[in-house]
Formats: structure tokens, sequence, C-alpha cells
């Protein structure tokens, strides 16, 4: 006899310092999991900037390497929440900017979750209990 399928259903609020995920079952039970980049604020660059170089004609840019530093960083936390799924069949991302479209875009690119229901809403800070109902009168509970 074969084994059930869980069928989870999940919703995600995520900004670039903190995801909250929000796990409900076939049971229609909901567990939670908040999952820290260790980011602090964005690095902000001064105005313009004179094209130093280097050894071999190489430009010394700081800011050039300090963003890309950001970016691994980024895509280093949102491919930890996308790891934090398991077994969905649908997945509700909430949440200001540009996070929710990079965690899109990386669920999108696993073969694994390919056939799983993703939707993407902005959406301001919200509190846990906020979360709880916008996930559960989504998914029509």
């Amino acid at each position: 006899m074969k084994k059930p399928h869980d069928i989870l259903r999940y919703g995600i609020w995520i900004d670039h310092k903190k995801a909250v995920v929000l796990c409900l079952n076939e049971k229609n039970e909901l567990s939670s999991l908040t999952l820290r980049s260790g980011q602090g604020l964005r690095e902000r660059f001064p105005g313009e900037v004179t094209d130093k170089t280097g050894l071999f004609r190489h430009t010394l840019r700081p800011e050039r390497r300090i963003q890309n530093r950001e970016n691994d960083r980024n895509r280093k936390f949102l491919r930890e929440v996308a790891m934090s799924l398991t077994r969905p069949s649908a997945v509700l991302i909430l949440g200001p900017g540009d996070a929710r479209h990079g965690l899109e875009g990386e669920l999108r690119r696993r073969k694994s979750l390919n056939g799983v229901w993703i939707e993407n809403r902005s959406a301001d800070k919200m509190l846990m209990p906020e979360l709880r109902a916008a996930v559960r009168t989504h998914y029509g509970l």
C-alpha cells in the first residue's frame, strides 16, 4: 500500500533581514519557523568616484566588490529559506521589496518544486497573528 502524500501549504513573509515560514498541513494546523539572515543595513555609496586603476589596468572600486558580497549573502539566505520548504503544494510569498521576488525566482529555478503553485503579493510588516490570519484566509480556512 502506498504511503499518502502530505499536502503542505506554505505562507512566507520575507525581507532581507528575516523570513517567517508558516506551514499549513493537511489537518489545517499551522507551524512556524523564523530564519534570520544576519545582515545589517544595506550599504549606501557616496556619489561619483574616480576609476583608479591598479596593476594591469584593473579598476580598484570597492563598491562593486561590496555589492557582490551583499548579493551573495542575499542569495545564500534565499537558498536557506527555499530549502526549509518540504513537499509543498502551494506557496504564498508576502513581504516588501525585492526579497520576495528573489525568493520566487529561487523557488521557480528548483526542479523539485516544479508544478507547485507559487503566488507573490506585496505586504507591509506583519505581526504573527496578522500573518496567520492572512495565510488562513488565502487558503480558505
